[in-house]
């Protein structure tokens, strides 16, 4: 297949994911609330939780309560993540305003998501500025599974020079979010560094961020696929001016064996996803392999053929083929990588402590989560 045709078809594979969302009414983000929302602070001290009331729920001082009736439906405290059967948030017409959500990227405990409309708007932690995006449209939203910082590519409809521009907000301690000038394009996301690109067609790789290990020193030459985990960056490096041959690259920490790619050629790379100390890559005949650290079995992926797939810490999850239902291995403290919803999903993303996938059937249905951490879009 034509290289620039099998980016279109991973651009298009990956185009409809989408935020996140729990089953009414909980969406188990701590009180303060967005009370012009219709949501309400439920509880006290530590164990306050937004609500939204549904239909025979009320509060009180311990938390929500449930009418014995509604037990059944999901409409429960944490009752985890699943589909509205009739959402609350497509007749609210404050929440009706806002455009759906077409992509996303999940962080460490934070996740992006960029709007039809252009705009893009964050949930979960917020502690370095992760979560509060700058204002203004853009092309793309990019995170990393162990990352405390975001980054987008800006629509600048005013300045020709400065469409497409790389801009990060969150965590700087390590220069994370000062892009080189004149980066046109991000592609990975580590802990602490970021890979991207200041060539239209992506193949001329910049790095910055902590450097460490050399995670953020690419070798010369260009590169495709380029994924990050912790303290290392993975690529496909063709062979020559071929883009059909080529040969995995990993550059940085070594410690658990994560610089040691197996043999796959450019031409067979689906997809490359990075997180922690280990990394994973599916090809065209759905088979998976990943190496690096796997003292969570991590680095076991279970047999089945399988598309796109995310990594973070110490798990992982992949789409089946055929069928997209979701399937993860590993483990990140027990909490990230169970209990995966059941459907059709586009694709799934990974963070360190929730996930994110959006059901696929063509109506921009309201993204799901699931982990410790996790929140709707508003």
């Amino acid at each position: 297949m034509d290289h620039s045709l099998r980016l279109t078809v991973l651009l298009i594979f990956g185009a409809s994911l989408g935020g996140c969302t729990s089953a009414v009414p909980l969406d188990n983000s701590p009180c303060p609330c967005p009370s012009s929302l219709g949501y309400m602070c439920c509880g006290t001290g530590s164990a306050a939780r937004c609500i939204r009331p549904a239909e025979g729920q009320t509060c009180s001082g311990s938390g929500p309560t449930i009418d014995p009736s509604l037990k059944d439906t999901g409409a429960g405290n944490d009752a985890g993540p699943s589909v509205d059967a009739q959402p609350a948030d497509v007749g609210d017409p404050d929440v009706r305003t806002l455009s759906p959500i077409s992509s996303i990227a999940v962080g460490a405990a934070h996740a992006c998501g960029l709007r039809l409309d252009h705009s893009i708007s964050c949930i979960g932690d917020n502690s370095k500025g992760q979560a509060t995006p700058p204002g203004g449209q853009f092309y793309g939203v990019f995170g990393g599974a162990d990352a405390d910082f975001t980054c987008a590519s800006r629509i600048d409809k005013s300045d020709f020079n400065k469409d497409g521009l790389v801009v990060c907000w969150g965590d700087n301690t390590y220069g994370q979010i000062s892009p080189p000038a004149g980066t046109k394009s991000v592609s990975a996301i580590g802990a602490r560094h970021a890979c991207g690109s200041t060539a239209a067609d992506g193949s001329t790789v910049v790095c910055w961020g902590d450097n460490s290990y050399g995670q953020a020193s690419p070798p010369a030459g260009p590169f495709y696929y380029l994924t990050a985990g912790r303290n290392h960056t993975c690529a496909v490096r063709p062979d020559g001016d071929s883009v059909e041959t080529g040969t995995l690259v990993c550059w940085g920490d070594n410690s658990q064996g994560q610089l040691n790619a197996p043999k796959v050629h450019l031409s067979s790379v689906m997809w490359l996803s990075a997180g922690g100390d280990h990394t994973c890559v599916t090809d065209w005949s759905y088979q998976a392999w990943c190496w690096g650290d796997n003292s969570r079995g991590q680095s076991t992926p279970p047999v089945g053929s399988m598309g796109g797939l995310s990594v973070a810490a110490g798990h992982a999850c992949a789409t089946t083929m055929p069928g997209y239902q979701i399937v993860c291995w590993g483990d990140d403290w027990g909490t990230a990588n169970t209990g995966p919803p059941s459907g059709i999903f586009n694709n799934v993303f990974v963070g360190d402590n929730f996930n994110c996938a959006q059901l696929s059937d063509g109506s921009w249905p309201p993204p799901i989560c699931w982990g410790s951490t996790y929140q709707p879009w508003y």
